[in-house]
């Protein structure tokens, strides 16, 4: 007996209420939002606005009552918050202020402004949320100023009030800068004092030639997110690092562990094909190693490592870096793009891999 809402097959309370319960999809940036260096009422505030809960005309008028609707700061579009948020005047303004502070484009979305600040320093991040979600707030209040208390916005007061808070925040940043002039001016423009800079260390990746009599193969999976459009892929070569064969295929919507998981063993099952006794896996993925390791595997699978186990007289499981791994991961890339249950074999050495010969090494790598 199989219960197939585990992994692992085996029935647990907790699986059977998560199978009759209804629950929303999970959101991606949520934890972009409760982050240690935004004030929790800031945090709140984009809450709403990014779930839709602020009221306004558009909201109105969905009820069913007939209005006439202008925008309250700019008196131009409508009052929603689509363009409230990122195309009215005043709210162009301040974020026109911003960017051109970070040296950003002008974000015309909530994506926009996550994705932003993804290649700086973690304080740089820390200072560009803060700011980005104090405007959207601002331009918010300020819009229910104007509405209630008919009130002149002002955009200079509000790059003043933002700037402040920026100021007050400086206790709650955690992150390390870059030891660049880029860090160095946008915390001196906010009155931010310096942070620790991120040491980075160098790590020396060897890639180490098995046995004569044993076959090498590096296996790798990819997601787009977890879940998404899913894909795997693996490479083999032989004790001299020659290439033997290699395969990318589509998974559909999958977890990146199930594409390890499907990578690895389509890896073996072509083994066991080519009658190969030896086989040494190279993985990236702790995940993956340590459940075929313990024999921890999804249940779906458990039979075809059965089969495989029988026909192979020995397999061992390295887990090395993503840098030692990149031809395969480069073909697990590639089954991302793959239709659901579409394979690609590659019987001779692809076009774009080229021959590189060392003393005592040769191997191949895409150009």
């Amino acid at each position: 007996m199989v219960w197939t809402a585990t992994q692992n097959g085996k029935f647990s309370v907790q699986s059977a209420v998560n199978v009759i319960r209804k629950k929303q999809p999970k959101l991606r940036w949520y934890k972009k939002i409760w982050k240690s260096c935004i004030h929790p009422s800031t945090a709140g505030n984009i809450w709403k606005i990014t779930r839709d809960v602020c009221t306004t005309d558009e909201k109105v008028k969905n009820r069913g009552m007939n209005l006439a609707s202008r925008c309250y700061l700019c008196r131009k579009d409508q009052d929603n918050m689509e363009h409230i948020l990122w195309n009215c005047d005043y709210g162009q303004i301040l974020w026109k202020w911003v960017g051109g502070i970070f040296a950003f484009k002008t974000p015309k979305s909530f994506e926009d402004i996550l994705n932003a600040c993804n290649r700086k320093s973690t304080v740089i991040q820390e200072v560009w949320f803060i700011a980005a979600f104090n405007i959207m707030v601002d331009i918010w209040f300020t819009r229910n100023r104007v509405y209630f208390d008919n009130v002149t916005p002002n955009s200079s007061a509000a790059q003043k009030r933002i700037s402040k808070i920026i100021q007050d925040c400086e206790v709650r940043l955690k992150g390390d800068m870059s030891n660049s002039a880029y860090d160095l001016k946008i915390l001196k423009h906010f009155n931010l004092g310096c942070r620790k800079v991120k040491n980075f260390r160098t790590i020396e990746c060897n890639l180490c030639l098995p046995a004569d009599d044993s076959t090498f193969i590096c296996c790798d999976g990819a997601s787009r997110r977890n879940p998404d459009n899913a894909g795997y892929g693996f490479i083999a070569r032989d004790s001299a690092c020659n290439f033997l064969t290699a395969e990318s295929g589509g998974l559909g919507n999958s977890t990146n562990f199930v594409a390890e998981i499907i990578g690895t063993i389509n890896a073996l099952e072509w083994a066991v094909k080519e009658l190969k006794n030896k086989v040494i896996i190279n993985s990236d993925s702790k995940e993956a190693v340590y459940a075929f390791s313990k024999n921890k595997l999804p249940w779906f699978i458990w039979n075809r490592w059965i089969h495989v186990c029988s026909k192979i007289s020995s397999i061992h499981f390295n887990h090395v870096y993503r840098e030692i791994n990149f031809s395969a991961d480069f073909f697990a890339k590639k089954g991302l793009l793959l239709a659901k249950g579409q394979v690609l074999k590659f019987n001779e050495r692809p076009s774009n891999m080229q021959r590189m010969e060392f003393p005592g090494l040769t191997y191949y790598k895409f150009v």
